[in-house]
């Protein structure tokens, strides 16, 4: 078997890396394959210009491959999910809240309606995302809105 030794460059990048994946996966933002070679190759230029380096000149180039990839998610111990429903979007407290002031201020079931909207959407956000294999999931997400709203609503019925 022969090793290849890895470059500090290459260190240094694929430590940002992670951070940016962790960064992302706290901010429920769910991440693709080319979302993070693009993230990888992006640092990888950045830390070569710092450097003083131009990735061109030095025999040293880095395409942010699938077979990096691959490796690279064993590094960092990643694996990949889908991701399922909108877990973050329910506000239970908020319900509570509402149902408390309801009550409060006296409205009549008149007064009182089930609204819902629907979106016309022409951007679609990935369902799969990288998370770290000690985690057996990801949380819900909600999903970037790049639509048309519709608010549909009827009185609620008791």
């Amino acid at each position: 078997m022969i090793a290849k030794q890895r470059s500090s460059t290459m260190e240094i990048m694929e430590h940002l890396l992670s951070d940016w994946i962790d960064d992302l996966h706290r901010k429920k933002t769910p991440m693709s394959l080319s979302l993070i070679q693009e993230k990888a190759k992006s640092l990888y230029d950045d830390l070569k210009k710092r450097d003083g380096e131009s990735s061109t000149v030095k025999k040293e180039t880095f395409k942010a491959s699938r077979g990096w990839f691959h490796r690279f998610q064993k590094h960092a111990n990643l694996h990949n999910v889908n991701l399922t429903g909108e877990a973050a979007s329910v506000d239970e407290e908020a319900a509570v809240q509402l149902k408390k002031i309801i009550s409060e201020v006296g409205y009549s079931p008149k007064q009182v309606f089930n609204v819902d909207k629907v979106g016309l959407y022409w951007k679609k956000m990935s369902t799969r995302t990288y998370i770290s294999r000690d985690e057996k999931t990801a949380p819900g997400f909600k999903a970037s809105k790049d639509c048309l709203s519709f608010l549909f609503g009827e009185k609620c019925r008791r």
